[in-house]
């Protein structure tokens, strides 16, 4: 009778994504808590984002961030309430669009914060070669793509 090797959930692929999930959410919630801002990773994420992508609507941010409507109405209105993004009416195609825009006190904080996580996200990478990186960034984006196009995403 011939053996299976049964994977250990400890090794299984997906756990082990889901880990480094959790402690890179951990690590960033404990690092915009240091800081100090009054600002959370996700707004962080939308601000970037904004930074780069100005003037996109709602619902193409919620599309990038991968949340649903509610949950990026409530980003984009804490967003809003602190002066660092602001929203536009515009009528495009006939129907009206809330369109997202960072102010200057946003794009301050962005340049402020970046090199903080830059140097975060450096630390969470140390000891790996930049073969080993680019071998990582790769298979997740392979991941991330297969996935995008089995799961129906709510938003």
């Amino acid at each position: 009778m011939k053996h299976h090797k049964i994977e250990s959930l400890e090794t299984h692929f997906a756990f082990l994504i889901d880990k480094a999930n959790l402690y890179i959410k951990l690590a960033r919630s404990q690092f915009f808590k240091n800081i100090n801002l009054n600002i959370t990773g996700d707004q962080f994420r939308a601000l970037y984002i904004l930074h780069h992508e100005d003037g996109i609507n709602q619902r193409e941010l919620a599309q990038i961030m991968l949340k649903d409507r509610p949950n990026i109405t409530r980003l984009v209105y804490s967003l809003e309430k602190k002066g660092l993004i602001f929203r536009k009416i515009d009528s495009e195609n006939n129907r009206l669009s809330k369109k997202v825009f960072i102010t200057e006190e946003g794009k301050i904080m962005v340049k402020e914060i970046l090199p903080l996580i830059r140097k975060t996200n450096s630390e969470m990478i140390a000891g790996l070669t930049d073969e080993q990186i680019d071998t990582l960034k790769t298979t997740l984006k392979i991941i991330c793509n297969h996935m995008e196009k089995s799961v129906k995403l709510q938003i």
